[in-house]
């Protein structure tokens, strides 16, 4: 009897407008292109793996914006299936600069609320929003040659308007809405609330793979994100094993 591997490769970022499946004996190739209605394959055998890619802006888009590029709506649709086909590893691979507090956060939730396991690796960048959505997930992995970032939450001022009393309402909402982010920030790592509050008082807090080891941001650092795909098709919990 042969055995088949099942292995679905969402694009978080992709935009085109079709689903492409190439069924091999040793892999099935989901690819959806839209943001809604991600049809369901029937699979012959229980579903393994899944690796989702979020690229790009945390963002979702408004339908009268042009050229926006949805990279949350994806997510959370290949997130939703894999908890549907009960998938045995998901693996969300991350490179963002970040982006919308709300989009992130909503993702970030549904990773918490996923019943199976999330594994995230970091493969370039993790900064603002995207180090937020690592510090979700169930095993936090990078790559070496990727860097996180955390900093203050920030107004876009193109789109806010108001009088003195409305700006000074903004500037209660960002001081509470950084404590809230920062407790997040270092809820699983070793990083002491006064220490982060000092390093992103006045500017941003870069982290190479190093001093995100030496504080537990991540869990571990490979070379690159094949090898957590390797590891993960042996236990869905072996990211960081050798």
């Amino acid at each position: 009897m042969r055995i088949f591997t099942l292995a679905l490769i969402v694009l978080a970022s992709c935009s085109c407008s079709h689903v492409d499946k190439t069924i091999t004996e040793d892999a099935l190739t989901v690819q959806p292109m839209k943001t809604e209605n991600i049809p369901v394959p029937l699979p012959t055998m229980h579903p393994l793996f899944m690796h989702i890619r979020l690229n790009g802006r945390v963002q979702t888009c408004r339908p009268d914006v042009e050229n926006c590029v949805d990279s949350i709506t994806p997510a959370l649709n290949a997130l939703k299936l894999a908890n549907t086909l009960q998938a045995k590893a998901v693996l969300l691979e991350i490179n963002t600069e970040g982006g919308s507090i709300d989009a992130g956060f909503e993702l970030a939730r549904a990773i918490e609320q996923s019943s199976m396991p999330v594994t995230c690796v970091v493969d370039w960048n993790a900064l603002s929003m995207g180090y937020y959505i690592l510090q979700s997930c169930d095993v936090r992995v990078m790559t070496k040659r990727s860097i996180l970032m955390i900093h203050q939450p920030a107004f876009d001022l193109e789109r806010v308007s108001g009088n003195q009393n409305l700006f000074e309402d903004y500037g209660s909402w960002l001081e509470h809405m950084n404590l809230a982010m920062v407790q997040h920030n270092i809820a699983k790592t070793k990083i002491p609330m006064k220490l982060v509050l000092k390093k992103i008082e006045y500017k941003m807090w870069f982290l190479g793979w190093e001093e995100a080891l030496k504080y537990k941001a991540v869990d571990c650092v490979v070379d690159t994100t094949q090898t957590v795909r390797r590891r993960l098709y042996r236990d869905p919990y072996g990211a960081c094993a050798d």
